[in-house]
């Protein structure tokens, strides 16, 4: 049987070039930053950023203010949604 690729949101932390987790929705990952940002500020997600890599291939990315502020839209909700990626 052959595993289809799905979807998935990354983030990434660009500082210490590390992978912080990833994602079957982008609610789910936004709410990582959320949380990051209500305990920490704004300035603990600055050098993070997000990829949509879909079925294997970057389709997207957010870093820096964009993401901050992309957080600061998305749903308080966004907690309840998605989950890790396997």
């Amino acid at each position: 049987m052959v595993r289809r690729a799905r979807d998935r949101y990354d983030l990434w932390d660009y500082e210490s070039g590390n992978l912080l987790g990833a994602y079957d929705s982008e609610d789910a990952a936004l709410a990582i930053v959320q949380a990051t940002i209500g305990q920490y500020g704004d300035e603990a997600v600055r050098g993070w950023g997000l990829g949509h890599d879909r079925r294997g291939k970057l389709v997207s990315l957010i870093e820096g203010d964009a993401l901050v502020h992309r957080a600061s839209c998305a749903s308080p909700t966004a907690r309840s949604h998605g989950g890790a990626a396997d």
